[in-house]
């Protein structure tokens, strides 16, 4: 009897001995299988396997290391499809599991730039600055220990950064972080990284100069000192010429300013110079529907002061067409722009036309505007004018 009973608990032993070895061979397989997807960039097909992986491990007694490896390895997966609340669901169960076990120095990093990347997904700019500020932080105080290696993380981390402060138009604060990078990345045999940090740099220098020009010019014009904000404007416009084939928008744009500069001069043919480049330009390389808009109605008033009543209601009724692309008929830029193509309209006494736009868009008005709103005042003031001159 003890014989049979010793053969069962042998028997019973091999069974199980045989289950957790062909469950630890399908956890490995499952492993290989995701790892090649991811490297293939196939994250869907990744991502099933790395689960099937972790059901397989609930059953046998793999290390923690494991579990967090392809916790991470899922973060990453769904952040790259973009599933920014799928990859935070796992790269916080990665932080929680990595206190419970010792982590290579990378791993540990790599949890929190990849929770930064996520939160920076969702918009939640503040949270991403904070978890990638304290890993870039963390990598400076490591550099003792391996200062290439550290030095090469750190300058990861500063553009990381430096990204998210573009994200909010912050360039002071970019082009702070990106010389960081920048310097930390001289310190590396990574020529990859030096080149991508130094190009990033004089990216971000050159976007940092455009803003604060901008912005100078446009406070000197609402201040109606034309001399200085001739002299941003003029600068912007020789800045953005260099680069005109690369990014030919923002040229376009400083010829803009430029054009409402000398429009408050009263100086007609070279505002129209100047926003004849912008439309010349933009016509060129498809620019934005907003942008079209601006130009078009720039040149419809510039037209109109210089008496080419045509020519407004021409750029005017592109500047009609540019609205309904960028914002919709429901909208209130659309129906002021539409305003204008009407009142165009009527001053070259094409009435028909005008009153035909003009009740279209009172409707729409008396949704948008409130009751008492200079808008619809001005709608129903033409509709009455242009009705009783029938």
């Amino acid at each position: 009897m003890f014989k049979k009973l010793f053969q069962i608990i042998l028997l019973t032993i091999s069974f199980l001995t045989f289950s957790c070895v062909s469950e630890q061979e399908q956890l490995q397989n499952y492993q290989h299988k995701a790892r090649l997807c991811r490297y293939g960039s196939n994250y869907q097909k990744s991502i099933k396997y790395y689960e099937k992986a972790l059901a397989v491990g609930k059953n046998i007694n793999i290390p923690l290391f494991t579990t967090l490896n392809i916790y991470i390895n899922l973060g990453e997966n769904y952040l790259n499809i973009k599933k920014y609340d799928k990859a935070l669901h796992y790269l916080k169960k990665a932080e929680r599991l990595s206190s419970k076990t010792i982590l290579k120095s990378y791993e540990y990093f790599q949890i929190f730039e990849l929770q930064s990347m996520a939160y920076r997904g969702t918009g939640q700019f503040k949270i991403a600055l904070e978890k990638a500020h304290y890993i870039y932080v963390k990598a400076l105080k490591e550099r003792k220990e391996d200062k290439h290696f550290h030095d090469e993380l750190a300058a990861k981390y500063a553009i990381l950064i430096s990204s998210i402060y573009l994200d909010l138009d912050d360039f002071k604060n970019a082009l702070k972080y990106m010389r960081q990078a920048c310097d930390l990345a001289q310190n590396t045999h990574n020529l990859l990284l030096k080149k991508m940090t130094s190009e990033k740099l004089q990216k971000i220098n050159h976007e940092f100069q455009i803003q604060t020009l901008t912005a100078k010019g446009l406070y000197f014009l609402k201040k109606k000192q034309f001399l200085k904000a001739y002299k941003y404007f003029s600068k912007l416009e020789n800045i953005t010429y260099m680069h005109r084939t690369s990014d030919g928008k923002q040229y376009a744009m400083a010829n803009y300013y430029l054009g409402k500069l000398f429009l408050s001069k009263n100086e007609y043919f070279k505002a129209f110079e100047h926003v004849e480049k912008s439309i010349n330009l933009i016509k060129k390389i498809d620019g934005e529907n907003a942008e079209k808009l601006l130009y078009y109605e720039l040149a419809a008033l510039i037209s109109y002061k210089l008496d080419n009543i045509d020519d407004a209601i021409n750029f005017q009724h592109k500047a009609v067409f540019h609205s309904l692309k960028a914002y919709g008929s429901n909208n209130s830029r659309t129906v002021i722009t539409s305003y204008f193509y009407a009142l165009l309209l009527s001053r070259a006494k094409r009435t028909d036309e005008a009153l035909s736009i003009l009740e279209g868009i009172e409707v729409k008005a008396k949704k948008i505007f409130k009751p008492n709103s200079l808008a619809n005042k001005r709608i129903t003031a033409l509709i009455k004018k242009l009705q009783f001159s029938k």
